[in-house]
Order: structure tokens, then C-alpha cells, then sequence
């Protein structure tokens, strides 16, 4: 009985923690976005969205979830704007797989089938650069989430 109760402990102080981290992140992440702007630093700027997005999905795990998710969606298209698939395929393809992510992520809460369809574009949109024989590795982890929602949808 008590190892069950140290165990729970040491889970609530393991979340705490990773709540802390990642409100530090946010903040280092609104400060650079003061230096680093679409208009002066563009593809800097977008760097920081792009993680701030992943930060955002980091968060939503903990809490808030549909905010959170929200807010991801929100730093993912603002990165996208300038990681466009003409100028920076590469980069665009890992914002695509991230939102692809997200999408998953919120489906658990709302418009399953909606967002799920929108993982799948985001995905796709993704796999368009990385290809099998490029990037097996990310390709294979596409392929995988794509095997998961199409289970969800025919489940």
C-alpha cells in the first residue's frame, strides 16, 4: 500500500515538474519571439512557433487540453507562413507532421472524424517530402500514425 502511494506521489511530482518546464519554455519562447519577428527573422521566428506549438501539445497532455491544442494549431499556421513547401520543404513537412499530431490529439475531445481527416491531409502533406526512400525513418512514423487512425476510424 504504501509503495502504490510513493508511486502515485512520485507521478504527480514528475507532471509538476514537467508543467514547470515547459511554462519556463514558454516564456524563453515569448521572450525570442520579441527578437526574433516575422518581419526581422523569419525563419527564426518560425522555428520558435514551431516549437512553441509542440510545447503547446506537451502542455495539453497535462492540462487544458482543447486550449492548449488550440493555441498549438494557432503557432503551427503562423510557422507555416513562412515554411511554405516551395521555399522549405523539409521544414514544412516536420510542421505538417506536427500538426498531423495535434489533429490526433484533439480528436479525443472533439470532432473525432473531422480532425482525424485533417491528421490524415496533415500527414499526407508530410509524407509528400519525406518519402520512403529519403527519410525511412520519419516515414515509417507517419505511416504508423496514419495505421492508428485509420484503426480508430474502422475499429
Amino acid at each position: 500500500m504504501k509503495l502504490k502511494k510513493n508511486q502515485n506521489k512520485l507521478k504527480r511530482l514528475k507532471i509538476q515538474d514537467k508543467e514547470v518546464n515547459l511554462e519556463s519554455a514558454f516564456k524563453a519562447f515569448q521572450e525570442s519571439l520579441k527578437i526574433r519577428t516575422f518581419e526581422e527573422y523569419p525563419f527564426n521566428c518560425a522555428d520558435s512557433k514551431n516549437y512553441l506549438g509542440l510545447a503547446y501539445i506537451e502542455l495539453s497532455k497535462i492540462r487544458d487540453k482543447k486550449i492548449n491544442l488550440e493555441n498549438a494549431f494557432d503557432a503551427f499556421q503562423e510557422a507555416l507562413k513562412i515554411r511554405t513547401f516551395e521555399n522549405y520543404p523539409i521544414k514544412y513537412a516536420e510542421i505538417q507532421y506536427h500538426l498531423g499530431i495535434a489533429y490526433v490529439e484533439i480528436a479525443e475531445v472533439q470532432d473525432e472524424k473531422l480532425n482525424l481527416t485533417n491528421a490524415i491531409n496533415s500527414f499526407n502533406n508530410a509524407l509528400k517530402i519525406y518519402t520512403s526512400n529519403c527519410y525511412p525513418v520519419k516515414y515509417d512514423m507517419i505511416q504508423n500514425e496514419l495505421e492508428r487512425i485509420n484503426h480508430d476510424f474502422n475499429g
